[in-house]
């Protein structure tokens, strides 16, 4: 059994109403992100499209910028109409495919597809294990399971996952359409093996 701490990661978001198109960054996208970027939204898109959740992504713009503060993305709308979503360029400092996992700018472009979208809102809900109990989550499927203390709810948290383990990611494209919700960590147990044991006692 693996005693491994979560790489978590807190990223300020802007989910901002603007008046004015003017008021939504200019692209000054690299060829290279450009590259990235298309390739994950293709993938998102398919994903989607599996899931029989209907949403067109190639319908906004999306830019990217250096984006003020420590904003990792942004959704812009006008009213209720999307203006587009723009992305921070450090957000693709990290974007590499690495064992499956889906990297920090999956999490941000899902995040801000949420806002934009699916008009969902910052959502800190966390499922935490009874006191003395931890949950032992194989999140990779590789038989070692690790050990945490609180499940993460939602994508739209701006705390969580940094790279999101494979097993995890369907369950968040269909709680972020809401398509589905975790009210028990039990309702875990279809995507992953999860399970409920007691705290080791310290010697």
């Amino acid at each position: 059994m693996k005693l491994i701490l979560f790489f978590f990661v807190v990223l300020s978001c802007g989910r901002t109403v603007v008046t004015e198109k003017s008021s939504f960054p200019d692209n000054n996208i690299s060829p290279v992100e450009s590259e990235v970027l298309t390739k994950a939204l293709k993938r998102i898109q398919a994903e989607f499209d599996t899931q029989k959740i209907k949403v067109k992504l190639n319908s906004v713009p999306y830019h990217v910028n250096d984006l003020p503060g420590a904003m990792a993305g942004a959704c812009y709308k006008m009213g209720s109409n999307v203006v587009g979503i723009a992305i921070d360029h450090e957000m693709f400092d990290d974007a590499e495919w690495d064992d499956g996992e889906y990297p920090l700018l999956f999490k941000v472009l899902l995040h801000e597809i949420g806002h934009c979208f699916f008009n969902r809102k910052h959502d800190e809900k966390y499922i935490k294990a009874d006191e003395g109990f931890e949950f032992e989550v194989d999140y990779y499927g590789s038989g070692e399971p690790w050990r945490d203390q609180s499940l993460q709810v939602s994508i739209m948290s701006e705390m969580g996952w940094y790279r999101i383990p494979p097993k995890l990611w369907p369950y968040f494209l269909r709680e972020v359409a809401r398509k589905d919700r975790l009210q028990k960590w039990e309702d875990m147990k279809k995507y992953i093996p999860i399970s409920r044991v007691p705290k080791p006692i310290p010697n």
